[in-house]
Protein backbone atom coordinates (compact mmCIF):
# COMPACT_ATOMS: atom_id res chain seq x y z
CA UNK A 1 0.00 0.00 0.00
CA UNK A 2 1.45 3.31 -1.14
CA UNK A 3 2.74 5.51 1.92
CA UNK A 4 0.16 9.27 2.27
CA UNK A 5 2.42 10.89 4.37
CA UNK A 6 6.32 10.67 3.04
CA UNK A 7 9.14 11.90 5.24
CA UNK A 8 11.27 14.03 3.26
CA UNK A 9 14.07 15.53 5.41
CA UNK A 10 16.60 18.10 4.96
CA UNK A 11 20.07 17.83 6.11
CA UNK A 12 19.89 20.32 8.85
CA UNK A 13 16.79 18.11 10.34
CA UNK A 14 19.10 14.97 9.77
CA UNK A 15 22.27 16.66 11.82
CA UNK A 16 18.97 17.91 14.36
CA UNK A 17 17.91 14.18 14.85
CA UNK A 18 21.26 12.84 14.66
CA UNK A 19 22.37 14.91 17.47
CA UNK A 20 19.69 14.46 19.18
CA UNK A 21 20.09 10.84 19.64
CA UNK A 22 23.75 11.06 20.38
CA UNK A 23 23.64 13.66 22.76
CA UNK A 24 21.90 11.11 26.01
CA UNK A 25 20.74 13.41 27.87
CA UNK A 26 16.91 13.84 26.22
CA UNK A 27 14.01 11.79 26.97
CA UNK A 28 13.28 8.42 25.71
CA UNK A 29 10.29 8.96 24.34
CA UNK A 30 11.88 11.51 21.62
CA UNK A 31 15.30 9.77 20.60
CA UNK A 32 12.58 6.57 19.77
CA UNK A 33 10.35 9.61 17.50
CA UNK A 34 14.08 10.75 16.27
CA UNK A 35 15.30 7.22 15.34
CA UNK A 36 11.48 6.63 13.21
CA UNK A 37 11.64 9.72 11.47
CA UNK A 38 15.06 9.02 10.32
CA UNK A 39 14.27 5.48 9.85
CA UNK A 40 11.39 6.46 7.64
CA UNK A 41 13.37 8.39 5.52
CA UNK A 42 15.86 6.44 4.64
CA UNK A 43 13.08 4.38 3.10
CA UNK A 44 12.03 1.65 5.19
CA UNK A 45 8.59 0.28 6.00
CA UNK A 46 6.56 1.35 9.13
CA UNK A 47 6.50 -2.68 9.78
CA UNK A 48 10.31 -2.49 9.80
CA UNK A 49 10.58 0.50 11.69
CA UNK A 50 8.26 -0.47 14.54
CA UNK A 51 9.90 -4.71 14.51
CA UNK A 52 13.61 -2.65 15.32
CA UNK A 53 12.53 0.07 17.46
CA UNK A 54 9.96 -2.70 19.16
CA UNK A 55 7.00 -0.44 18.67
CA UNK A 56 3.55 -0.76 17.51
CA UNK A 57 2.98 0.26 13.77
CA UNK A 58 0.54 2.94 14.67
CA UNK A 59 3.26 4.61 17.10
CA UNK A 60 5.38 5.11 13.76
CA UNK A 61 2.76 6.15 11.07
CA UNK A 62 1.62 8.83 14.21
CA UNK A 63 5.62 9.87 13.96
CA UNK A 64 5.47 10.28 10.34
CA UNK A 65 2.29 12.06 10.46
CA UNK A 66 3.02 14.54 12.91
CA UNK A 67 5.99 15.36 11.22
CA UNK A 68 4.90 15.81 7.76
CA UNK A 69 1.78 18.08 8.77
CA UNK A 70 3.51 19.93 11.61
CA UNK A 71 7.32 19.94 10.48
CA UNK A 72 9.88 18.03 13.34
CA UNK A 73 9.49 20.22 16.23
CA UNK A 74 6.38 19.10 16.78
CA UNK A 75 7.00 15.35 15.83
CA UNK A 76 8.79 14.84 18.77
CA UNK A 77 7.38 16.72 21.31
CA UNK A 78 4.91 15.71 23.51
CA UNK A 79 1.22 16.82 22.39
CA UNK A 80 -1.24 18.36 25.49
CA UNK A 81 -3.14 15.81 27.29
CA UNK A 82 -6.53 15.80 28.37
CA UNK A 83 -7.36 15.55 31.55
CA UNK A 84 -9.02 17.37 34.78
CA UNK A 85 -7.59 19.91 36.34
CA UNK A 86 -5.55 19.87 39.39
CA UNK A 87 -7.19 19.71 42.72
CA UNK A 88 -4.62 21.43 44.89
CA UNK A 89 -2.18 23.95 44.27
CA UNK A 90 1.43 22.94 45.12
CA UNK A 91 1.10 24.38 48.44
CA UNK A 92 -1.92 22.42 49.51
CA UNK A 93 -0.67 18.99 48.34
CA UNK A 94 2.46 19.68 50.16
CA UNK A 95 0.55 20.07 53.70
Amino acid sequence: MAKLYHVNRTEQERDSLLALIQKGRTSARRVRRAQILLAAADGQHDATIARGLHRSVSTVERTRKRFVDAGLEAAWHEQPRPGARQQFTGQQAAF
